[in-house]
């Protein structure tokens, strides 16, 4: 069924994907199946095939050319009608009312800006994959919590959300949505969240009553082996312009001094140690990565010195 004109729904879901996902068709039967609320489903897809087929009532923006996380999301948030907008990934399988839960925190509580699900490992439904971030920690490292809060709280307040996350589309369209220019992908979420909170106040929540699994792999070495070339380039390049950005100087040079050179350690390790399913060499994979060190150092001076002269 195709939406009527004038139809405003309360959520905007949008799931960006490039090429052919096998996994999207069942996404989207989940988000239609156990969601109560009025929701329209916008997929942004990109890339040189054709869009995937599904049903009449899921919008697909397309654009040949491939895009990154931030752009994608950004086109399709263009499309949007709704009160709140739902960004999730293609590989994920949703719990029955999750949507309906996270769009009724947002409306119980001012004061919360972002929210999203509790999230778990798809091949293994009953292990978690993450319940929010920290950014806090020492020389500009980030921590996923994986422990669910022993006193009884549902909701666990959270520095930045990945992977599935609501928010209201005012406050999106406020803050300009995703920087696709610094952050076109990696850090993208993580700075959407500080962004946020700067321009509202307020705070972000993973809450346990709604739940998604996350198809991604489980041990730490095979997360590590699976990043192509791009994403090893952005996650090098991102990080010391976000800690520069949103942590301050003081913990910009801690990471600049320590912290890059642990992260770098710890990549190299997980691409000769895990299997290699990039289609790109280990030597050209990790090539990328120091390309996006330096890159990255240039770049975060520059953030740091625009701010202290502002």
């Amino acid at each position: 069924m195709i939406n009527p004109q004038g139809w405003q729904p309360r959520v905007s879901v949008v799931i960006p994907t490039i090429g052919q996902q096998p996994l999207l068709p069942n996404l989207i039967a989940d988000l239609k199946v156990g969601t109560h609320s009025d929701i329209e489903i916008i997929v942004s897809h990109s890339g040189n095939q054709d869009p995937p087929a599904l049903d009449d009532d899921v919008f697909v923006v397309h654009q040949e050319s491939p895009l990154l996380a931030s752009a994608a999301r950004n086109r399709g948030a263009r499309r949007a009608r709704g009160k709140y907008l739902f960004f999730i990934d293609d590989d994920n399988d949703v719990e029955s009312g999750t949507v309906d839960v996270l769009a009724s925190l947002l409306d119980k509580i001012p004061e919360l800006v972002e929210v999203g699900p509790s999230m778990f490992y798809a091949s293994d439904r009953n292990r978690v994959y993450c319940l929010g971030a920290s950014h806090r920690g020492t020389l500009g490292m980030t921590r996923l919590f994986v422990v669910p809060p022993t006193d009884g709280s549902r909701e666990i307040v959270s520095d930045a959300l990945p992977n599935a996350f609501m928010v209201r589309r005012r406050d999106f369209e406020l803050i300009g949505g995703f920087d696709e220019v610094t952050f076109p992908m990696e850090f993208e979420e993580s700075d959407l969240a500080f962004r946020l909170r700067q321009r509202q106040g307020g705070y972000l929540a993973c809450t346990l009553d709604a739940k998604v699994w996350h198809h991604a792999p489980t041990s730490t070495r095979q997360k590590l082996a699976a990043k192509s070339v791009a994403r090893s380039y952005y996650s090098a390049r991102n990080r010391p312009i976000f800690v520069a950005r949103h942590l301050g100087i003081l913990r910009w040079i801690e990471y600049l001094a320590v912290g890059q050179f642990l992260a770098a350690a710890s990549r190299f390790w997980g691409i000769f140690r895990g299997s290699n399913g990039t289609g790109h060499s280990r030597f050209v994979v990790c090539i990328s990565y120091v390309s996006g060190m330096v890159f990255g150092i240039f770049l975060s001076i520059r953030e740091i010195t625009s701010r202290q002269s502002s």
